[in-house]
């Protein structure tokens, strides 16, 4: 069995950010203390302890958890910035200040949106007692409440799945009114390259980037949102230097990853993979589980292109679903909760499993979409509604997305499927739902869910369920890529902006059997109705 270490860094910080996505915040942070006074003080499990309590509106606990992970990682600036954040709550201004401005000027690049605003904009608090930008500005329209004003603007972008076209103007113009008085006006580059990709005009996002970059070079944020424009537009390879020396660049490597160098395992080098034939690599997941489900899709061309054996290594819970319904009985998948200490002894070396695709792309490797690669039996749920019945699959949220609402397809929408009441509409939704499915149902969505199954803690019977439908309408989120990976026909539907790989509207080049359809951030989701319509009657 792999060690304390493991389990700290990998089993049980995932299985708490599932417990805090689906809302269960006391039952995640018993988890956190029950592993902490095991004796394990991992830096990042204290510093998830922190957060859980600041979550909860405990700033006083939340402190002395972050201040024990401080002592491990001084440097480490998130810490200083949620401690920053809790000292607010306690309305200890000047320690506040003194936390958020202790990083380096270097390592204050990781701040957050909402943590630059909070620190440019503590006069507003002091005043008002809240922070209330836009009164904050109508009253004292300082550059510095300027600037958090406008960064509290384009941070709000992420809460609003539909964004009014006053509201967009009122952003561009008050970042030129700051650009035009900035003692700086090369560091508000970088915002104006924000609100751009976060509005979806990727390739002004990345002219901005690209300006502010000349002459902040190590800026680490923005390295990381250049990658990600340069993925929206395709440019894969461009994006290929940041990928390869990310580690460097952002002083810290994932928890996956440290678990294996920890065990004397080296990661594969971009120069090394003409010596991989006849090798054995292991792979480790890097990603949220959508994004796992979707670089599984990679693993057999890569296998087939370097001539090597592969064994993944993965949480239990997506390990489950992967050992029975993965296609390709070559790969050799397990679940860190038994792999042992003589496991990957004979490996050339590991490879993050998110790297998988842009080694195939860097290499030219003609990528084309994939038909199914994961073969489920229908669930019993599926067979006691009967065969001859048209059955739809519903998804319309994802659960922690750092795009936030802006993926969210909201109910009014979905309420009027209503009108075919020639299919059975079947919710895939994972998460806590309830209230959605019965506000659907009382405006007269008949939407059938299974009771008895929690699709957030068993991805294998998520997986049933999907597999059961002839069709599945979804945001974009982890049902997606469940539905692609079965090969079962799947609309899409997207806000502008969306994650990279869905940003081409049309049929996916990803997968075979899925279709994007895209809506601007300013229009209504009304305008992909007829998209869906489409979608429900075709044969």
């Amino acid at each position: 069995m792999l060690d304390k270490q493991v389990q700290g860094a990998s089993n049980v910080i995932s299985m708490y950010e599932q417990h805090r996505r689906s809302g269960d915040l006391e039952k995640a942070r018993a988890l956190l203390i029950d592993t902490w006074k095991s004796g394990l003080n991992d830096p990042e499990l204290l510093y998830k302890l922190g957060e859980s309590f600041f979550l909860d509106k405990q700033p006083e606990n939340a402190i002395k958890f972050l201040k024990l992970a401080e002592k491990y990682q001084p440097r480490d600036p998130r810490y200083c910035h949620l401690i920053g954040q809790c000292y607010v709550e306690l309305n200890a201004l000047d320690d506040a200040k003194m936390s958020f401005m202790k990083p380096s000027e270097q390592d204050r690049l990781y701040l957050s949106d909402i943590e630059l605003a909070q620190l440019h904009a503590i006069s507003s608090y002091e005043e008002f007692g809240v922070f209330d930008y836009e009164r904050a500005f109508q009253k004292q329209p300082t550059l510095d409440v300027l600037e958090g004003y406008v960064i509290h603007l384009i941070t709000t972008l992420k809460a609003r799945s539909v964004v009014d076209l006053e509201f967009l103007e009122k952003v561009s113009s008050l970042l030129n009114i700051w650009h035009e008085n900035a003692a700086k006006p090369e560091f508000v580059l970088k915002w104006f390259a924000l609100f751009y990709q976060r509005v979806g005009n990727y390739a002004l996002a990345q002219d901005y980037y690209q300006s502010y970059l000349r002459y902040f070079p190590d800026d680490i944020s923005v390295l990381y949102n250049l990658s990600q424009v340069e993925l929206s537009l395709g440019s894969y390879h461009e994006c290929y230097e940041f990928y390869k020396n990310r580690e460097k660049i952002q002083g810290s490597i994932g928890s996956n990853k440290a678990v294996l160098i920890s065990r004397g395992m080296r990661e594969l080098r971009y120069d090394e993979l003409d010596q991989v034939r006849g090798k054995k690599l292991i792979i480790v997941p890097d990603q949220g589980m959508g994004d796992q489900i979707w670089s599984l899709s990679f693993i057999s061309d890569f296998t087939d292109k370097f001539g090597c054996s592969i064994e993944i290594w993965m949480a239990p819970k997506i390990s489950e679903a992967v050992k029975q319904f993965y296609i390709d009985s070559r790969i050799i998948i397990k679940s860190f909760d038994e792999i042992t200490d003589s496991d990957g002894n004979d490996a050339l070396a590991f490879v993050s499993l998110g790297d998988v695709f842009f080694l195939l792309s860097e290499l030219a490797f003609n990528v084309k979409a994939q038909g199914a690669y994961m073969k489920v039996g229908v669930s019993k749920f599926n067979e006691s509604l009967g065969s001859g019945i048209k059955k739809v699959g519903l998804s319309w949220k994802s659960i922690g997305s750092p795009l936030g609402k802006t993926k969210d397809i909201p109910l009014e929408f979905l309420v009027e499927l209503k009108a075919y009441a020639e299919y059975s509409f079947i919710a895939c939704q994972y998460g806590d739902v309830k209230i959605e499915i019965n506000s659907l149902r009382r405006q007269g969505l008949a939407l059938i869910e299974e009771t008895n199954i929690d699709l957030l803690e068993s991805l294998v019977e998520t997986y049933r369920i999907v597999a059961g439908c002839s069709k599945v309408i979804t945001c974009s989120n982890t049902t997606a890529h469940i539905a692609g990976s079965l090969g079962i026909e799947t609309l899409l539907l997207t806000n502008s902006p969306t994650i990279w790989y869905w940003n081409k509207p049309g049929p996916s080049q990803w997968y075979q059997s899925v279709t994007v359809v895209q809506k601007e951030l300013h229009e209504s989701w009304d305008v992909l109705w007829s998209k869906v319509c489409n979608f429900l009657s075709e044969s």
